[in-house]
C-alpha cells in the first residue's frame, strides 16, 4: 500500500503528471498560435491520479476499519 501511495503522489504532484518524466510518453509538437495538446493530456493524467488517490483513501479506511473490528 505504501508503494501505491508513493506512486500516486509522484504522478499527481509532477508538473507533467508523470507522463513524460516517468512513463516516457512523447511530447507532442504544437504550431505557433495553436493550443498546446500536451496540456490536455496532462489534465487527464492528473485526473486519473486523483481517482487513484480517492481509491487509495477508500481502501485505507476499509483496511483500518477491518483491523479495528478484528480485535
Amino acid at each position: 500500500m505504501a508503494i501505491y501511495t508513493f506512486r500516486s503522489f509522484m504522478h499527481f504532484l509532477a508538473a507533467d503528471s508523470g507522463i513524460n518524466s516517468i512513463a516516457s510518453i512523447i511530447i507532442f509538437p504544437f504550431a505557433e498560435g495553436a493550443p498546446d495538446p500536451n496540456n490536455v493530456i496532462y489534465l487527464f493524467a492528473s485526473l486519473w491520479e486523483s481517482a487513484q488517490l480517492i481509491t487509495l483513501a477508500i481502501a485505507s479506511i476499509m483496511l483500518v476499519l477491518s483491523l479495528r473490528h478484528r480485535w
